[in-house]
């Protein structure tokens, strides 16, 4: 019979997880905190990204996260060595604050992957590159009122994209948790600029309606007047700009979730003065490329 998720999720082998770099840097097992989550997960290992980390189609983990395609950091890396492309896995997953890995992985049995094709949102046309004006859009903000990009001309804006959904804490937590850093920063500076904008935009348009990301927004402390949340029931609007910055994700409600990371910023004219493609950039980084951006015009 034939098997249209593992199609997806064969197209998606080659796809580059930006992140995966970072989450692989440590040596040493972690240690478990006493507050540390541990989920019993299902999945399928699709490969390797370095040796320390593992990229899995897993199932959905209860009250935590939805199915997706994520990259793993294993505390072992021994246990990689084992697996191949398509093993039927169970593995521990831990989240401890703003760290997670896996451990404990057994093999169950076997999925024959369809040959890869051509998959993803993103992929239309090539990305804008520094130095490009960013295509003016409509969204709708976190209340519910509609919002173009161009309303935000005149101030240094930075942009980033998240679904709500995304539970693993070195992805799009982090780059909410950066947003915040980055506007209390700015905003305790008297000597940074007045006109500096934050923008998260969410891919998930079955998902992520102005109530939800007002909540999500909530919950890292965003300042209405300085950090705007964005969403729109259009996929069109979001596959456009997602491939305006080389964003990639997957647009079917029915498949597991994958995508990368970008932050882009932008200057007065909306023109692109920096694009951080994984989740490695410092809020010092960023605030620095802010201040750049908003002496220009």
């Amino acid at each position: 019979m034939h098997n249209r998720k593992l199609d997806r999720t064969a197209a998606w082998i080659s796809f580059s997880f930006a992140f995966v770099v970072s989450i692989a840097i440590c040596v040493e097992p972690p240690k478990r905190s006493a507050e540390a989550q541990v989920f019993r997960v299902k999945g399928i290992f699709l490969q390797t990204k370095g040796p320390e980390v593992a990229v899995i189609d897993h199932e959905n983990i209860p009250d935590h996260m939805p199915a997706m395609v994520m990259p793993f950091r294993a505390a072992r890396p021994s246990e990689l060595k084992q697996l191949a492309t398509g093993d039927e896995i169970l593995f521990d997953y831990i989240v401890d604050g703003f760290e997670s890995w896996i451990e404990n992985i057994v093999t169950t049995g076997k999925k024959r992957l369809a040959s890869p094709t051509s998959s993803g949102a993103g992929k239309k046309r090539g990305p804008l590159k520094v130095g490009d004006v960013l295509p003016d859009r409509e969204f709708v903000n976190e209340m519910g009122e509609p919002v173009r990009l161009s309303d935000s001309r005149g101030k240094a804006v930075a942009l980033t994209f998240v679904f709500t959904r995304c539970a693993m804490p070195e992805a799009c937590p982090k780059m909410m948790r950066n947003f915040a850093a980055v506007s209390s920063a700015l905003k305790a500076d008297a000597s940074a600029p007045s006109n500096w904008q934050l923008l998260t935009i969410s891919f998930d348009s079955f998902h992520d309606t102005p109530g939800t990301m007002k909540a999500y927004g909530e919950a890292y402390g965003y300042d209405p007047s300085r950090w705007r949340l964005l969403s729109s029931d259009s996929c069109c609007t979001i596959k456009d700009i997602a491939a305006d910055v080389d964003l990639r994700y997957t647009d079917d409600p029915t498949a597991s979730m994958q995508h990368n990371l970008r932050t882009v910023v932008l200057d007065p004219t909306g023109r692109i003065t920096k694009i951080f493609t994984d989740e490695t950039w410092s809020v010092e980084e960023l605030v620095s490329a802010l201040r750049e951006a908003a002496k220009k015009s």
